[in-house]
């Protein structure tokens, strides 16, 4: 039979202060050291004067008739992968993320990189809840923060922290929309959490570094393939994302008024940018010569296919090829290492590397060329696809030539 829905506004207020006395273990890592005790308090705690550092108990203000479970109603839902291939040792998680990969959703489906860190993410929540007995459904909002401190505790960098409580949100969001189940944890819950409390308690973040035009024509010259060094000029004179360059397809590059269309960016809708004439005359004649030699027979859509495959298949792939190019032309460092330790990842140790010269520094070096040719902040953001609403409409509007003008500004060839 199912479990009567709690009013939301008595729920949010008692979870805060909410203990488990049938599962004593649930409060056995609160004094596993002074570090974590001391986050807890912080991160637990709330106050007016420290209200951007802390925790927030946000007021619910829901007629008392409604409850978010009753919003949506859908058991029977579409799936875009089979839940039973997803990693992950929870029924709900899997159907969650099988959901969010579906095509008819009006939200545009998870890519297959989102998949696989929510994958990851959620994996290991649900190991720690089982580790004190508790699962998706039953655990409380302690158990969330407990969570949380976990990872804190792990050596997570902040973005990476707030990656899994991304995961945790939307996985309870989902539970509670579209699910004929209730769950002891609501969405809602997750707003109290402050990233700023997050960001305190977690490892700076570090400095990216612009490569300077010397060390970018080194890049170019170390690469083992016009394609990769066509795929490295893109992003450096476009701002693309890895996955956006991956992505471009044949149809996507005009060559009379040169630019390339961006038909799927992360978090943005599409858009299209403007390249030079030098960079649109390189790409023309590779089409005509390497492309057909080397990967016409796969038949590809893609303008820059895979050795094997139609498309590049992942992020790993252009990471790869930019590293070694980078190594190669001995332009490449190591910016900052992070030393993750949990017991509820496949390695109970993971050391990652942060390395200077990476797709995501390609662009941050597209960036800052602008703003060193004295590209005004808001075309710049326009440029790099971190487009508000409004600059959007100015685009729109006539401004189109300004932006290929500043395009020119930084040609690379």
């Amino acid at each position: 039979m199912k479990k009567p829905q709690r009013k939301l506004e008595e729920f949010a207020q008692s979870e805060s202060n909410k203990t488990d006395p049938e599962n004593p273990e649930s409060t056995s890592n609160e004094g596993k050291s002074e570090q974590d005790e001391e986050s807890v308090q912080k991160l637990t705690s709330s106050t007016d004067s420290e209200r951007n550092d802390e925790i927030i108990e946000t007021e619910i203000n829901v007629p008392k008739t409604t409850s978010i479970h009753d919003l949506s109603n859908t058991p029977d839902l579409e799936f875009g992968k089979d839940p039973n291939e997803i990693n992950i040792p929870c029924k709900w998680a899997r159907r969650y993320l099988a959901h969010r990969t579906a095509i008819t959703l009006k939200k545009k489906p998870l890519s297959e990189n989102s998949v696989a860190s929510y994958t990851g993410y959620l994996r290991e929540y649900v190991n720690f809840l089982h580790d004190f007995g508790q699962t998706v459904l039953d655990a409380d909002f302690e158990f969330a923060r407990k969570y949380l401190i976990h990872c804190i505790s792990a050596g997570r960098a902040g973005s990476t922290v707030e990656g899994n409580m991304s995961a945790m949100t939307e996985l309870y969001k989902h539970i509670k929309l579209n699910e004929d189940v209730d769950s002891e944890i609501s969405p809602i819950q997750f707003s109290q959490i402050s990233t700023e409390a997050i960001a305190e308690h977690t490892k700076n973040s570090f400095e990216r570094e612009a490569l300077t035009r010397e060390e970018l024509q080194k890049l170019f010259d170390s690469m083992d393939s016009e394609r990769n060094r066509l795929m490295t000029i893109v992003g450096v004179e476009t701002g693309f994302r890895n996955s956006d360059i991956r992505a471009i397809r044949i149809v996507d590059v005009d060559f009379e008024e040169p630019s390339i269309y961006v038909k799927d960016p992360k978090g943005s809708k599409p858009y299209t940018c403007p390249i030079s004439q030098d960079l649109a005359l390189e790409i023309e004649i590779w089409m005509d010569t390497d492309r057909e030699a080397n990967y016409g027979h796969l038949d590809s859509d893609y303008l820059f296919p895979g050795e094997q495959n139609e498309m590049l298949g992942n992020n790993k792939s252009l990471n790869r090829v930019i590293k070694q190019a980078a190594e190669d032309a001995d332009i490449q460092s190591i910016l900052h290492t992070s030393v993750i330790q949990s017991k509820y990842l496949e390695k109970e140790e993971i050391v990652k590397e942060w390395h200077r010269v990476t797709p995501h520094a390609l662009r941050h070096t597209f960036i800052t060329i602008l703003e060193d040719e004295g590209v005004s902040l808001e075309y710049r953001s326009l440029l790099a696809n971190h487009s508000s609403p409004e600059t959007t409409q100015r685009y729109s509007h006539g401004k189109k030539e300004l932006l290929k003008e500043a395009q020119n500004n930084i040609n690379i060839l």
